[in-house]
């Protein structure tokens, strides 16, 4: 029988790979295993099914001829328990080998250098969540600039009104919201305020007139909030679902990516480092 053959009695295409064919036989396994299918067909199914699941993991697509006279002077009450019994053996040996792998993978993901990963990730989540409460409660500071070069293209926020953008003397980039910006033209001095640590643009003045400036991390805390909060959290979860997995790579790929960028971005870590001092 060739190698296609046995993929046709899994109901498999031949570019099947192996954990497609293991996902395909746990199910088939549940569905003829004689001690789950009272069908008088229900052995012999199993056990097509489990040796072409044998030699589709092994690669072994020769056929090969049935020893002689093995089964002389046994009744066919004999024959069915032995090869009852030979089928569970092979089913219960290779449901301790995915049941060791499980647990092999399980415990890759409690401890180990992801677990490392996400104890250091969940530590500067947690630094970082003390900055944002930080920031709320202590006063903001102002600087005082002049804005020089703007965009008169409307661009429509996320959530209501149009911003403009606008570009200061000391190279500051500001989404200024629902304000006309040709008022720039005859009095360019602005003081923008910042918060104390961290230095995220909060808002603009401008003539005694108070601005909202969109796109920001302030603008945007009540999402870091929430992704500080996930991040800190996520190595405390040790249970074995698929929450663990998909949390774990949330943890070491999305919440990372979205530490570093608010970390580099404006220097914000050095911002932070030296209380907001610098720069």
């Amino acid at each position: 029988m060739s190698g296609s053959q046995y993929y046709k009695i899994l109901g498999l295409e031949p570019t099947s790979t192996d954990a497609e064919v293991k996902r395909r036989f746990r199910v088939l396994a549940k569905q003829y295993h004689p001690d789950l299918n009272p069908d008088h067909d229900a052995t012999e199914i199993f056990q097509r099914l489990l040796d072409a699941y044998e030699r589709i993991l092994k690669k072994e697509f020769k056929d090969t001829k049935p020893v002689q006279g093995t089964h002389r002077g046994k009744s066919q009450q004999e024959q069915h328990s032995e090869f009852h019994r030979k089928a569970w053996e092979r089913y219960e040996r290779m449901r301790r080998e995915q049941e060791a792998y499980s647990n092999d993978v399980f415990k890759a993901f409690i401890s180990g250098y992801r677990m490392q990963l996400k104890r250091i990730i969940a530590l500067i989540c947690f630094g970082l969540l003390c900055v944002l409460i930080a920031d709320e409660i202590v006063p903001l500071k102002s600087v005082n600039d002049q804005v020089v070069n703007y965009n008169s293209t409307s661009y429509q926020s996320f959530t209501h009104g149009y911003v403009h953008e606008i570009t200061t003397k000391y190279g500051h980039h500001f989404f200024i919201a629902n304000y006309n910006p040709k008022s720039f033209n005859k009095h360019p001095r602005i003081r923008y305020y910042q918060t104390a640590i961290s230095r995220s643009d909060v808002c603009v003045t401008h003539q005694g007139q108070l601005i909202e400036v969109h796109f920001t991390y302030y603008w945007a805390r009540v999402f870091l909030y929430v992704i500080f909060s996930l991040g800190i959290l996520i190595p405390f979860y040790k249970k074995d679902t698929i929450f663990l997995y998909l949390s774990t790579y949330m943890s070491l790929f999305i919440i990372s990516s979205i530490v570093l960028s608010y970390l580099l971005l404006n220097y914000r870590i050095l911002s932070i480092i030296t209380l907001g001092n610098w720069p």
